[in-house]
């Protein structure tokens, strides 16, 4: 079950970030309508937003180890909650983590731009 949560919220992140590049790739990175703070302050939200939905994704992904049967299966009787057993958590979770964090640093981006 927690896997379909991951999954539909990680969908909808990826959608706000799709939806967020596609605008601001259409406006040509326009400085003075992203000046605008109405705009501003929705893609700030945007990726908020974003960000805490991949950190929350990224935190129920290893809840899910728990109550998988085939994940005992192949990782060993130890796998459990945030313990993967003998099994290894590669590169895709990591990456996953480091987009969120960007995301919820681009966030910041707009304060730091001149008027």
């Amino acid at each position: 079950m927690t896997w379909k949560i991951g999954l539909i919220t990680l969908t909808a992140s990826c959608t706000i970030l799709f939806f967020l590049t596609f605008f601001l790739f259409v406006s040509g990175f326009n400085v003075i309508l992203l000046a605008n703070s109405c705009v501003c302050k929705l893609c700030q939200f945007g990726f908020l937003v974003s960000g805490l939905l991949v950190g929350f994704t990224c935190a129920m992904y290893p809840i899910g180890w728990k109550d998988n049967e085939e994940v005992r299966q192949i990782c060993g009787q130890s796998a459990n909650t945030f313990n993967i057993g003998h099994c290894e958590v590669e590169w895709a979770y990591i990456i996953t983590i480091l987009g969120g964090v960007l995301s919820l640093l681009s966030t910041l981006l707009p304060c730091a731009m001149p008027v």
